[in-house]
């Protein structure tokens, strides 16, 4: 009995390794192997990965999805347009506490918006090939993101570049996150809102776009600044949505308004994504204006902040939405040679996003909720 007693035992063992090592390698499927793998990678890794087949799928943003798809790495599966008609993208905020001590606030986030609806207005008109601004617009592209103008020219026919705030699509974002649970139990309940309708219209600011509006039809002299001001920019690197401030901080518009964009070593003002935007940058007031997506915008505002009052970091990561940058303009690639239908094919496989909380994140977990896939928790 001792020794049959030892062989089980011996058995047992040795399953249990087989097993492990089996899970371990991926020959069993567990509930978790068989939702869709996400992983985080920035632009240039998402590509790398299609390119050596170590990632099944990414979904990207401009220009990254055009370059896999010119470059032969992958094919377009679904652009965010049929994920979400006419969804909002990227925002641009004031930071709260720079709001709170600056005398003259209003006056420059006018000034802002003005000159972020003028060159919206300039790049919009300088789409069509045939506009004599054209050539200058794909120029300014190029220099932003780096890409050549073959993949420029097809990333800017995926964006719909608009200065208008998308508050109901904001909304939807709101609610949806909330339902996904990524806003924080926690956070949210201390928050005070009776619900993400309250939030957002806390957050969201139309003030200085209608006053753009209203000036629309003056020149830059004519409501420029008395004295110039210093705002610290952010945005995020390479982002073809943002190019309107590329644009204008290049042409000098800013400066037409007394607006100066501070450079220096002493804080960033270029990030990976948006939730690092408003952890590195709205957080600690390292930035005092910055353009970010909307999803980290509604995510981070919460999940971020201290809601007790007696607290020194009291609503630390507070912002204020001012104008909308753009709507679409992201999709999911899919790497060549592999066949899928559905979001459900690609359960078990790997599909590279920028991370947890940006819009992209969003946007793969309503593709999947859309095809009834599963998707791996982050």
């Amino acid at each position: 009995m001792k020794i049959n007693g030892g062989r089980i035992k011996i058995v047992m063992a040795v399953g249990l390794v087989i097993v492990a090592a089996m899970l371990s390698s991926g020959c069993i499927e567990t509930e978790e192997t068989k939702r869709i793998q996400l992983v985080r990678n920035g632009g240039q890794a998402m590509m790398d990965g299609l390119k050596a087949e170590t990632i099944d799928a990414m979904i990207g943003w401009e220009p990254w999805n055009a370059n896999a798809t010119v470059e032969g790495l992958g094919y377009v599966y679904k652009n965010s347009s049929v994920i979400w008609d006419h969804h909002p993208c990227c925002v641009l905020a004031a930071d709260y506490d720079w709001y709170s001590s600056t005398s003259n606030a209003d006056d420059i986030l006018n000034r802002t918006a003005w000159v972020h609806m003028k060159t919206t207005e300039w790049i919009n008109d300088a789409k069509p090939s045939s506009s004599e601004n054209h050539t200058k617009m794909i120029n300014h592209a190029m220099d932003f993101t780096g890409r050549s103008q073959e993949v420029v020219e097809y990333a800017m026919l995926n964006i719909e570049f608009d200065h208008k705030i998308g508050v109901d699509g904001i909304k939807k974002y709101a609610k949806k996150l909330d339902e996904y649970g990524i806003l924080s139990e926690d956070k949210w309940s201390d928050s005070g809102y009776s619900n993400t309708d309250a939030y957002v219209d806390d957050v969201i600011d139309e003030r200085y776009i209608s006053w753009a509006n209203d000036h629309a039809s003056n020149t830059s002299s004519e409501i420029s600044l008395q004295d110039p001001v210093e705002i610290r920019f952010g945005y995020l690197i390479a982002d073809l949505h943002q190019l309107s401030f590329w644009v204008a901080w290049k042409e000098g518009w800013f400066q037409d308004v007394n607006i100066v964009v501070k450079e220096s070593s002493e804080y960033p003002m270029v990030f990976g994504n948006g939730g690092e935007e408003m952890k590195t940058g709205f957080k600690p007031g390292v930035i005092d204006i910055g353009f970010l997506g909307t999803a980290p915008a509604m995510i981070f505002g919460i999940n971020e902040n201290d809601f007790y009052s007696e607290s020194p970091n009291y609503k630390e990561t507070t912002i204020k939405i001012i104008s909308g940058v753009n709507y679409e303009g992201s999709a999911i690639i899919i790497r060549s040679g592999l066949e899928v239908d559905s979001m459900k094919d690609l359960e078990g496989k790997t599909l590279a996003f920028p991370g947890p909380g940006t819009v992209q994140h969003f946007l793969v977990l309503m593709a999947a909720e859309q095809d009834g896939a599963k998707v791996q928790d982050v």
